[in-house]
Formats: C-alpha cells, sequence, structure tokens
C-alpha cells in the first residue's frame, strides 16, 4: 500500500471517527460538524492542486502517454476534447426570446406564489388546479420542486 493511500486511509478513519463520536454523544452535533468542515475545504483544497496539475499539464501528459498505446501501469490515458459551448449573448433576437421566456415564468410564478397567499384565485379544472389571471382566463400551474436543505457555516471574524 503506498504512503498516500494510507494517508488517505487515516484521514477517513479519522473523520468517520468524528462523525462516530457524536452519534455517541461525546461531540455535539455542531463541533462534529465544524471539524468535518474544516476538514472538507482542506480536502477541496486538495483537488484544486489536483486539478491545476491536470489542467497545466494536459499536453505534456497526453504526449507521454501517447508513448504507451497499450496503456501505462493498467492505465489507458487519453486526451479528450472540450466540448463546445455557445454563448447567444450578442444575438438579439435570442436575448429577446430569453427575455420573454424570463416574463412568462414570473407570470406564471407570480400566479402560483398569489394562490398560495391567498390573493389569487384558483379553481379545479378536471382534478387539475389552475388559476384565474387577471384577464379571468385560467392558467396552469408551474411545477415547483424544492432543493435540498444545507447548512451555512461562516467564521465569525473578531474585529477588535
Amino acid at each position: 500500500m503506498s504512503k498516500a493511500s494510507e494517508m488517505h486511509i487515516e484521514l477517513q478513519d479519522y473523520l468517520i471517527n468524528v462523525a462516530n463520536q457524536v452519534e455517541e454523544g461525546e461531540l455535539s452535533n455542531l463541533d462534529g460538524l465544524i471539524e468535518l468542515r474544516k476538514n472538507k475545504e482542506e480536502l477541496e483544497k486538495s483537488l484544486e492542486i489536483i486539478k491545476e496539475f491536470e489542467s497545466n499539464r494536459i499536453n505534456q501528459i497526453a504526449n507521454e502517454a501517447a508513448e504507451y498505446p497499450k496503456g501505462y501501469k493498467g492505465f489507458r490515458i487519453t486526451q479528450v476534447s472540450g466540448k463546445k459551448m455557445y454563448n447567444f449573448d450578442n444575438c438579439p433576437i435570442v436575448t429577446q426570446l430569453d427575455q420573454k421566456k424570463k416574463d412568462a415564468e414570473n407570470f406564471y410564478k407570480s400566479g402560483f406564489e398569489g394562490f398560495q397567499k391567498g390573493t389569487v384565485q384558483g379553481k379545479e379544472v378536471d382534478g387539475v388546479w389552475m388559476w384565474i389571471d387577471g384577464d379571468g382566463d385560467l392558467q396552469p400551474f408551474p411545477e415547483m420542486n424544492v432543493g435540498k436543505s444545507f447548512l451555512q457555516i461562516k467564521e465569525i471574524k473578531n474585529n477588535l
């Protein structure tokens, strides 16, 4: 086993131990969370080092890997071109359509929120609830999904 593998296993054991200490009541949820988040930040820094290495040396790595068409130490390493991405910000027709779409979305969102607050009337039609817009027309509600809750942690800086 490599030194790096041993280090990762030791870190994983430590993180599991922190979680277990919380489960067993030896650490509070808050203390456990803060300790785990500190480690998460350090792990993200480590991942960034790896990404930067790959990005800065992609051509050299690809050229070296090309010398081993059957693979190198059990790995086949190839350079894959980035995908094409288009930006339509300078295309007036597209920006106008985007704005119309945003306006329409806001129209339906405000109807949904108004119905929830009781300021907009709703009506059930064939088992589907619809809302009545300002012109008296029935409009479908948009589908609403709620994202996963998360914890936000910010260190308080002491200003002395």
